[in-house]
């Protein structure tokens, strides 16, 4: 399965391992606009057929995943809260292999 995803920041990504992404544009806009007047979006397509995920927990007071020990998902998925508390899906890239399934589609530029 092909899912589209995006990353919300104040250049263009490449993804790369700890990388976090959300099928929620509007959640990945709030992530851009957190520290930046300007935002880029980078929509990113996942190929979920050769790479195994988990569900896992986040620690909201520290802001980050908890990654098991021993996990060999090659990403993590979770429920995540932007800073205005706006709940989404998120998934986090924990292996080279997960990397590799992505392909960046584009960018787009938002003014806010």
């Amino acid at each position: 399965m092909k899912i589209t995803t995006y990353h919300g920041s104040d250049t263009a990504i490449t993804p790369r391992i700890g990388t976090c992404l959300t099928d929620d544009y509007d959640a990945a806009v709030n992530y851009a606009t957190e520290k930046t007047d300007g935002t880029t979006i980078t929509e990113i397509v996942l190929d979920t057929d050769e790479i195994v995920s988990q569900e896992i927990d986040y620690d909201y007071d520290a802001g980050e995943p908890i990654i098991p020990p021993g996990c060999t998902a090659d990403y993590a998925a979770f429920v995540d809260y932007d800073m205005w508390g706006w709940k989404h899906d998120a998934i986090m890239l924990l292996t080279d292999l997960a990397v590799a399934a992505c392909t960046v589609v584009g960018t787009t530029e938002v003014d806010v």
